[in-house]
């Protein structure tokens, strides 16, 4: 059986969700209520097969602290940036560090591919020639599973 890896763009999951909430619900303040169960969450990307490594991107608001080390208390690596960094774009930056874990991992194990796990919920650039799929789809041509978990709302 493969191992899995999983990659989780935490901005994408949580806020399509608040948004999802929100369209759904039609009461006042529906998107605070939402919560994500991470540990949930990851055994349904993991789906009880041999986990290898996870990797989650996210932003460093610091009462989000608890959260970050709930993730990394699970086994996960985190990596935060600052939403506010006028010279990036909100997610440039996490997709782009998402996406160098992914091709590491292809070199490390370039004789035994892997499952790629993607918690997203976007898929932007994809025509401009950017984002997840041009990192994804050379997985798949060497062998890689790809697996996607996203709000279908919010998945192009």
């Amino acid at each position: 059986m493969s191992n899995v890896f999983v990659y989780w763009d935490n901005s994408n999951i949580f806020h399509e969700a608040q948004r999802l909430a929100d369209e759904r619900s039609g009461a006042p303040g529906a998107s605070y209520r939402v919560r994500i169960h991470f540990d949930n969450l990851l055994r349904l990307a993991h789906a009880d097969r041999t986990l290898k490594q996870a990797f989650a991107a996210g932003s460093v608001p610091p009462e989000m602290r608890s959260l970050w080390n709930r993730m990394e208390n699970l086994g996960m690596e985190v990596q935060l940036y600052d939403r506010g960094d006028p010279g990036r774009g909100e997610q440039e930056v996490p997709d782009g560090w998402l996406q160098l874990r992914m091709m590491e991992n292809a070199l490390r194990n370039i004789d035994t591919p892997g499952i790629a796990v993607l918690l997203t919920g976007d898929g932007a650039d994809y025509s401009e020639g950017r984002g997840f799929h041009t990192t994804l789809e050379p997985l798949h041509e060497r062998g890689w599973g790809i697996e996607v978990l996203s709000w279908r709302h919010s998945c192009k």
